[in-house]
């Protein structure tokens, strides 16, 4: 499980093919803090740490081809700026939301506004996932908890401050980019409860 509070951004260094998929190969200051089978938060998607290179700051992930093609990692190049967040430790401060790490749809950017130290982005709302989304709720965009600020029939908005906009990969976002979302873990347990009681009915 993640809080969506983004530890660090890493930079993806190179994408290696497979018969599976990709190996992700990740430089990020974490690299000390990670050990082999950690679970981390790429951009929202919970991967499993592969290999870690204690001479190159670089942590090797095994992404399927099922996940390339479910989330925004099958877009990523060598270069790109990524989120990390390491799974929760019992104990410590929980500042976000929960997040599972299983992304529930991707997503584009359809509006983008600097308000001078704020920026406010307006993304697309796949039909499917309307009722998911409610006005002032949590919602995880690249792993990143956020706070709907305003909801409409198939968009909603964010605002993002400036230390997450410097601390996290949205400083790169353009119009049309493609992201992760995962809609609010309690939301969705109340929703499936209320259509398989109206399906009883």
């Amino acid at each position: 499980m993640f809080t969506g509070l983004v530890e660090s951004k890493g930079k993806v260094q190179e994408l290696i093919k497979t018969n599976e998929g990709v190996k992700l190969v990740i430089e990020t200051s974490l690299r000390k803090e990670v050990q082999l089978g950690d679970s981390i938060a790429i951009n929202g998607v919970c991967l499993t740490a592969e290999h870690i290179d204690i001479n190159s700051d670089t942590i090797i992930f095994h992404v399927l081809q099922q996940t390339l093609s479910c989330t925004s990692l099958g877009c990523l190049e060598a270069k790109d700026a990524v989120n990390l967040e390491r799974a929760m430790a019992l104990g410590e401060r929980f500042g976000g939301h929960i997040v599972s790490g299983h992304v529930d749809c991707t997503t584009t950017l359809s509006s983008f506004e600097d308000l001078g130290g704020e920026y406010k982005l307006t993304f697309h709302l796949p039909e499917s996932y309307q009722e998911l989304i409610i006005d002032k709720g949590s919602i995880a965009i690249d792993g990143i908890s956020l706070t709907v600020a305003h909801l409409a029939v198939d968009t909603f908005t964010v605002h993002i401050i400036p230390v997450t906009w410097e601390e996290t990969n949205l400083s790169q976002i353009k119009l049309g980019s493609t992201v992760n979302l995962e809609f609010d873990m309690i939301g969705k347990y109340i929703q499936r409860s209320a259509t398989l009681k109206a399906n009883i009915v």
